[in-house]
Formats: structure tokens, sequence, C-alpha cells
């Protein structure tokens, strides 16, 4: 049975992940398909080491699979930009659409994160111009963007903390993605965040 398992993601992982750009901005994941499958892969690849996290996301009385960690092993290229480690996380959200006069129809999201975490400011510029680079190629809206000031009591300027920048794609399935640029301050740490969200 559990090799039956293995083969069957084999299937969907070569069927799906490789021919797929959006996935592989997201270590192949196949995040076109359910959230069941998508849980499963993070789980059984032996790419990522799971969180202990014990919360639980319940829908109409049905778990909803979530799921958070870590990169287990950086790649040669994760090195070579200076990369220090990588987080994931599949989570839910919701959404709700409809004009002022009109009931609301609430639909519910897929929503998937990609966390990389860098020491040095060139390197963290750079992979975030790549990132801003390949998603230019899948969706080429770009109506967003964000910057984030912060204001110390006795600062005379504000400084710079973040900035964030949202495509949308251009098909029905696919929702939109976000690319978010972040200071961390208080370990000297430099985020890129990488977005992947569409309708359940």
């Amino acid at each position: 049975m559990k090799y039956l398992k293995i083969l069957l993601l084999l299937i969907t992982y070569l069927s799906y992940s490789q021919n797929t750009t959006t996935n592989n901005l997201f270590f192949k994941i196949p995040l076109n398909e359910p959230r069941d499958l998508i849980y499963q892969y993070c789980v059984d690849s032996n790419l990522f080491i799971k969180d202990n996290d014990e919360n639980k996301i319940a829908r109409n009385g049905k778990e909803i699979k979530v799921y958070s960690g870590s990169l287990k092993n950086l790649t040669p290229e994760l090195i070579k930009r200076k990369i220090d480690s990588v987080k994931i996380q599949l989570s839910t959200g919701s959404t709700s659409f409809g004009k002022e006069k009109e009931p609301k129809e609430s639909k519910k999201l897929l929503i998937f994160w990609s966390y990389y975490y860098l020491t040095d400011s060139l390197s963290a510029k750079n992979q975030y111009l790549e990132f801003k680079k390949q998603i230019s190629k899948i969706c080429k809206a770009k109506p967003y963007h964000f910057q984030d000031f912060i204001k110390e009591e006795n600062d005379v300027e504000e400084r710079l903390v973040g900035y964030s920048e949202k495509w949308y794609f251009n098909n029905d399935v696919d929702l939109e993605m976000e690319l978010k640029y972040q200071i961390i301050e208080e370990n000297k740490k430099y985020l890129i965040l990488l977005e992947y969200s569409r309708f359940e």
C-alpha cells in the first residue's frame, strides 16, 4: 500500500509539476491539484521537515489540511544565491464577491507561501528581482504595489522596512501571486515571501 501511494504520487508529480511554470516556483509542488494531494506531497516528498504544530483548522465539521515546514536541504542553486533557509506553508482563507446592493458570495481559498531568509542584502534584492522576472512571465497584470514605512519615536525620517507587489493570473483557476520583501531588523535578516492563491 505504501509503495502504491508513492507510485501515485510520482505519477502526479511527473504529470503536473514538471510542466507547470507556477509549480516550478514552489519546489515543483503540484499546486493545481486538490489540497489533500498537495499536503500529502509535502509530507511524502522528503524535501521538508514538518513543524510540530498541533493546530487544526476545520470547516463545516471537516478538517482542512494545512502544512508548515522547512526545506530539509538547500540546493546548490539556493546556496549560490546565499539563501540561509526556506520555509513553506499551506494554508486557507476566504474571499467575498458581489456588488454593493447584491448579496456577497463567499469563496474558499487555497493559499501557499514560501519564505526565503537571507543575511546578505544584495542577495536578497537579487532574489526579489529574479522572482519578479519569473512571475511576470506567468502573470502580465501588476495592478498593486505597496511600500511599508516605519517611524520610531525618536526618528527624524521614516525608514523603509518592506514592500510588496501583486499580480493577477489571466485565467479563472488561479487567483493571484504576491511577492514581498521585508527587513527583519531584530535578527538582521531579509525575508522574501512568495505567495500563491487560488479558489478551492
